[in-house]
């Protein structure tokens, strides 16, 4: 073996910018799989850290599924309980707080001794001063020092506290995010305005022997039954389902998307090795000649297939690692933007992922130099080459491939009708996989069609002899080395179709988001608290702050929100409350009914309830069904009137009147106000009233008009930044393949170019021939690509878009993105033929000399 692997490494050498370029283009697609696997990882451990380990290794949670806080008065209760429940009873009571812009994640705790302090460095000694204790890392993080007093917004509210120190780190503690605050219970309830208020209760299993699953669901009867219907007892996977699920579907779209590198990454190895083996034929049928097996020649190959995965593997993983800095700032940032609490985000640099995807790499680069070395084999013992033959194979194989092609469209097409597993669409993308691959089949028969068209779009002899030339030469060479340039052309055609899917989507949701955003943030001015930032706010405005802003003469209507994060069935859906009657004149609901004004009308008068579209797809509920709510004293059932578009959340939204939510949840005070003024130009004046003239001057959140249209819009293209960097990195791969299938076309016609120069073509004319040649490929695979990513952005929009979010999107076809992504992909892949012939000029042109 040793003989042909040297052989292998020499022929390898020889070609050295092929070999460079080919474990160039392996590298980019390893290094996006390890920045997104790292990125992924990320905001996996931040989940679970800050989710599981923060809020405790419990076995049992308690707490309420309608989304609202519950008296401590249960903890007693459960104490009284014969015999004694065996575990640790734990209330918790948690905060979300801003101090100079940063937000801050409060915990109030009973029982501080599950942080594991040791009892001369005991947290709850220190604890029993007023104040709190931040996670280690927190004090040099933000500038904190010990005994200083804080004061930070929560709400409308300005609450001071003091800093006693840093945690003991400990495997507890050091789990937390470093913006974590650690109080007594009883200090948060008595400085947060919230008496005798929890979030939930941690049960901990305090026997010797281990917790039986049968023990445990005992247990959880009996403390389900004592504790009422308002509450929910579950494990605490349960209380992260939704959390997870939504975390699940962004990283695993992501993932599907880098993978799109590696594909493109195979198909230019497949590329390299198939033109390494047609180029060096004679030299294969001498070796047969010579004595060598046809299995020697194939682990000849596989052996460079694998050579090649290994170098490209090795700088891919260092190119990850220094890629994944900014893909774990971007994932991060998106996940706290859109899906998950900001405070459970923090940025992580975890390992693990590098030997994985190194091997990926390597099987990937071994499995795309099958299918030549294959081709090797069949090498006939004898001396000469069978180009034509192979040439003319390749042209006789169009109705075969053509059926293939066919065939295989087919069962993607199948594939596409197939349900979501566990919320991932993967016949979606099994689907789309399948369709790729069909289109790549009809490259050959479609070069073969564009030959033709070529030939009757010369230029005419009469007028433009040169140009009719040059145009011929090169067209002839683009039919005639199919063999070589195929690959290349699907490789073009796979980065351009997935680059032209994304923008399809990116288009459609845009398009969709204005006219949602157009019908919906109608108002002038959005007031909330000043920690709602996000939608997971549960901080309310004072209940008499409405009627105080309606009584401004500049204001002509305002008009009250709620949300409450409720938990259906273990799916985390969002509750709203909206007098639908007064702001439909003005922000008119997109509901999915032909009888819009009955449905509102229905809806004021408490006939039922709305739902969004993301909720009746996912809990597979249809206008006319019932719908139990869990409210603070037990389920409520309603009927669904209809459904309506929304984009908020794609957990879901059900919407209640507004008078209905004093008589369910107990309260008048809202979540947000939209202000409607009589002159949009006073919308700065009324904000500085705001600011200014409201008894205690509380911490309010102002948004204008277009300040939370601009949020919007920022957060939508944020999402989605990191797609196009994944998808760009591809593309590039791909013009990669241009040039490296050039490079040895050019070396391979060494004596074609010598016999044109002795015909009276000048260099010039030469160049010119090549990179018409290279225009050609990237025409072929653009025009593919074009339609393959029509076909591949309807099924992101209307397959795998709908199944993973339950959204409905308008199609939009962006012609003028599709153009300039084609035009500046046909100029890069054109010109990556001028570097390989700079190159084989200048050894020309030593040759000559020498």
């Amino acid at each position: 073996m040793t003989p042909f692997f040297s052989y292998s490494i020499s022929h390898m050498r020889r070609h050295w910018l092929v070999t460079l370029l080919t474990i160039l283009g392996i590298s980019s697609g390893t290094a996006v799989i390890i920045s997104v696997l790292l990125a992924n990882e990320s905001a996996l451990l931040s989940f679970t850290r800050a989710i599981i380990h923060i809020k405790g290794k419990n076995d049992l949670v308690i707490r309420s599924p309608s989304g609202v806080t519950f008296k401590d008065a249960i903890v007693d209760k459960l104490h009284l309980v014969t015999p004694e429940i065996p575990f640790r009873i734990s209330p918790v009571i948690t905060k979300q707080v801003y101090y100079q812009n940063s937000l801050f994640f409060v915990r109030g705790m009973d029982l501080l001794s599950e942080l594991e302090g040791t009892p001369e460095r005991s947290p709850s000694l220190l604890l029993r001063q007023k104040g709190a204790l931040v996670a280690p890392g927190g004090l040099n993080r933000y500038h904190l020092q010990k005994g200083q007093t804080i004061t930070v917004d929560s709400g409308i509210r300005h609450v001071s506290i003091m800093i006693l120190g840093e945690l003991p780190k400990t495997e507890s503690t050091l789990l937390m995010p470093a913006n974590t605050l650690i109080m007594d219970i009883s200090w948060v309830q008595e400085d947060f305005h919230s008496p005798g208020q929890i979030d939930q209760i941690d049960l901990f299993w305090k026997r010797k022997h281990p917790l039986s699953p049968e023990t445990l669901s005992f247990w959880a009867r009996k403390i389900r039954h004592l504790a009422g219907p308002a509450l929910s007892v579950d494990a605490p996977d349960a209380q992260h389902r939704e959390y997870a699920r939504l975390l699940d579907s962004y990283r695993s779209n992501l993932l599907a998307l880098s993978l799109v590198s590696l594909i493109v990454g195979m198909f230019l190895i497949y590329n390299t090795i198939s033109l390494l083996v047609i180029q060096r034929q004679k030299e294969l049928q001498t070796l047969r000649l010579l004595g060598t097996t046809p299995r020697e020649i194939l682990l000849m190959i596989l052996v460079e297939g694998g050579v090649l995965g290994v170098l490209g593997g090795g700088l891919g993983v260092f190119l990850g690692h220094l890629l994944s800095h900014i893909t774990i700032k971007a994932v991060a940032g998106t996940l706290s933007a859109i899906y998950l609490p900001p405070h459970i985000m923090p940025h992580l640099t975890p390992k693990g992922a590098d030997l994985p995807v190194f091997l990926l790499t390597v099987g990937a680069s071994v499995f795309s130099a099958f299918f030549p070395a294959r081709i090797a084999m069949k090498a006939s013992p004898s001396i000469g080459g069978d180009r034509p033959h192979t040439e003319e194979r390749i042209h006789h194989q169009w109705k075969w491939r053509a059926f293939s092609g066919s065939a295989l469209a087919l069962l993607g097409t199948f594939l596409l009708k197939v349900p979501p597993i566990h919320g991932f669409p993967w016949g979606g993308y099994i689907g789309a996989l399948a369709l790729v691959f069909a289109v790549s089949l009809f490259v050959p028969p479609a070069v073969r069609l564009m030959g033709g068209l070529l030939r009757y779009l010369s230029p005419p002899e009469s007028l433009f002899p040169e140009a009719k030339s040059i145009w011929s030469h090169a067209s002839s060479q683009f039919v005639f080395g199919i063999s070589r340039s195929q690959v290349a052309i699907s490789a073009v055609m796979v980065g351009l179709s997935m680059m032209i899917g994304i923008s399809i989507l990116v288009e459609s949701f845009e398009k969709t988001l204005e006219i949602w955003i157009h019908q919906n943030l109608v108002a002038d001015l959005y007031v909330k608290p000043l920690t709602c930032k996000a939608l997971t706010c549960r901080d309310t405005l004072p209940a008499d702050l409405e009627k105080r802003i309606a009584s401004w003469k500049e204001v002509r209507m305002v008009a009250p929100y709620a949300l409450f994060p409720l938990s259906i069935k273990g799916r985390r859906v969002w509750l709203g409350f909206s007098p639908l009657d007064r702001l439909i004149q003005n922000a008119p609901l997109s509901i999915m009914d032909p009888h819009p004004g009955k449905v509102v009308q229905d809806f004021s008068k408490g006939s039922g309830v709305l739902i969004s579209e993301s909720f009746a797809f996912h809990s597979k509920k249809n206008p006319g069904d019932f719908l139990e709510i869990p409210t603070p004293d037990g389920l409520e059932t309603y009927r669904i009137l209809a459904t309506f578009h929304d984009y908020q959340s794609s957990a879901g939204l059900i919407l209640l009147p507004w008078n209905k939510m004093e008589p369910l949840f107990h309260t008048d005070r809202p979540g947000s106000l939209s202000i409607f003024l009589k002159n949009p130009a006073d919308t700065e004046k009324i904000m500085a009233r705001l600011s200014r003239d409201i008894p205690g001057h509380p911490a309010f959140f102002l948004r204008s008009q277009s300040g939370l249209k601009h949020r919007v819009m920022r957060i939508f293209h944020q999402s989605f930044a990191i797609t196009y960097a994944l998808l760009g990195i591809s593309l590039l791969v791909s013009i990669l393949g241009v040039g490296n299938t050039l490079f040895l076309l050019i070396y391979e016609r060494k004596w074609e170019v010598e016999l044109l120069r002795i015909l009276g073509f000048t260099s010039t004319q030469t160049m010119q021939i090549i990179l018409l040649e290279a225009f050609f490929m990237a025409l072929a695979g653009t025009v593919l690509g074009i339609f393959l990513g029509t076909v591949v952005g309807y099924i992101i929009v209307f397959v795998i878009n709908r199944e993973a979010f339950g959204w409905t999107l308008f199609w939009i076809w962006p012609g003028g993105r599709i153009a300039l992504l084609s035009m500046a992909l046909l100029l890069a892949a054109t010109l990556s033929g001028l570097i390989p012939w700079l190159i084989f000029k200048k050894k020309l042109e030593k040759g000559s000399h020498s």
